[in-house]
């Protein structure tokens, strides 16, 4: 007998457990995670991410209040208006 799923999953989702996550990314100027190497003294490169630092704020999106990811740089520069 096949086997049959009888689980309904989301569009989008290909197995149970990948679950839904925000991306690391500002929505404003769209800056990422950035790639490279740990290094020691000894010179040993070991992978490692520098990811950006985004806050959740209330923004004002046009007449509409929302929740965005935003990064600090953007936030400072006033890139972005808060909600009031």
């Amino acid at each position: 007998m096949p086997a049959v799923n009888i689980f309904r999953l989301p569009s989008g989702w290909t197995t149970w457990y990948h679950l839904p996550v925000m991306a690391k990314r500002c929505e404003i100027c769209g800056k990422g995670p950035k790639a490279g190497n740990n290094v020691s003294h000894a010179m040993n490169k070991t992978k490692r991410r520098w990811l950006p630092n985004l806050q959740s704020v209330r923004i004002d999106d046009h007449g509409v209040h929302r929740t965005a990811r935003v990064c600090t740089q953007c936030l400072r520069s006033q890139r972005v208006t808060r909600r009031a």
